[in-house]
């Protein structure tokens, strides 16, 4: 157990960086989080494996380009060299309790897709988001 920001550290700053950096650009957060993480070193050539799963246990997660943050953040996050997946992540949103979803494409494995399901009232979006308007107005 420990700061969640160490833990982003860890795949930004170390030798993981190469796999990882990519991945979690743009993403910061606070509160505490549990990493479990299995590394295979070979001897030979072979390249190391890893499978990791972070806990957040009532986490902040901001995502810095979408100027969001996800207050009260609960469940898994769970990542190998390749990808970055979780189907159990819970959050609150704009007030409003979200369902949390994380992926790498297939087609673009440096990237991470995250969806955010929830019903946010169209009136807190627009407040949010002031460029956009109401289906309504």
């Amino acid at each position: 157990m420990g700061p969640f920001s160490d833990n982003l550290r860890l795949l930004r700053d170390s030798p993981l960086k190469e796999d990882f950096a990519s991945l979690v650009e743009g993403v910061s957060g606070e509160g505490e989080a549990r990493l479990a993480l299995d590394i295979i070193l070979p001897l030979d050539d072979t390249p190391l494996k890893l499978n990791g799963k972070l806990l957040f246990q009532e986490n902040q997660l901001r995502l810095e380009r979408q100027d969001l943050t996800i207050k009260q953040t609960r469940g898994h996050l769970s990542f190998d060299q390749d990808h970055l997946y979780t189907d159990d992540l819970s959050g609150e949103l704009m007030g409003t309790r979200v369902q949390v979803q994380v992926s790498t494409p297939k087609e673009n494995s440096r990237a991470t897709r995250v969806v955010v399901g929830g019903t946010i009232p169209a009136q807190t979006l627009v407040q949010r988001f002031p460029g956009y308007r109401s289906c309504n107005a």
